[in-house]
């Protein structure tokens, strides 16, 4: 998931163990982690409303032939998007991500 805190977007994990339902799950942001996603928007003072999810991943070839991808986080409504998670980081725009870059006068 993807969440925006102090007007950054951040990567959020959330975890959770399917096989046993007596596990407890958590959230992750880096190397901090949260029993609940409360917890974790309270600590980075984040806007729980503009929490978005995965929706797509995308497999491209890059303009130098090699391969490479993205995944669409959308939801939220009214906080903009969609974002990108790319090998660089979180993008709003995919023309920012060098690796796409060559075709954005094509769109």
């Amino acid at each position: 998931m993807v969440i925006e805190c102090d007007e950054i977007w951040r990567h959020v994990r959330y975890w959770s163990d399917w096989t046993d339902a007596a596990c407890p799950t958590w959230y992750t942001h880096g190397t901090d982690s949260y029993p609940t996603l409360e917890a974790l928007t309270a600590d980075l003072s984040c806007d729980p409303a503009c929490l978005l999810r995965a929706t797509n991943a995308v497999t491209v070839l890059t303009c130098d032939g090699n391969r490479t991808g993205y995944e669409v986080y959308e939801g939220g409504d009214g906080c903009g998007g969609p974002i990108y998670g790319t090998p660089i980081g979180l993008l709003e725009d995919l023309c920012d991500w060098p690796a796409r870059s060559c075709n954005c006068d094509q769109e």
